[in-house]
């Protein structure tokens, strides 16, 4: 069986742990500007205000086009 591993990615790379008090904590460990859609099997961008606030990045919008056009998983 594979295993998968969850990266997590932001804008600009920061390698702090988020405010627990508005969100999940989730240390980051790369920024999208050095993500390539080749490197991974799928994009989740969970919801709330992130989807509003992600489709306003050039570089966040390309990466989840060209996982679609690479027919990869988009959630």
């Amino acid at each position: 069986m594979d295993k998968y591993r969850c990266i997590v990615c932001g804008y600009i790379y920061d390698p702090v742990i988020g405010d627990p008090d508005n969100g999940y904590p989730a240390e980051e460990e790369l920024s999208i500007k050095q993500a390539k859609a080749d490197d991974f099997d799928a994009v989740v961008i969970p919801g709330g205000y992130a989807p509003d606030i992600l489709r306003r990045y050039a570089e966040v919008n390309n990466f989840v086009i060209d996982m679609y056009k690479k027919k990869k998983l988009v959630a």
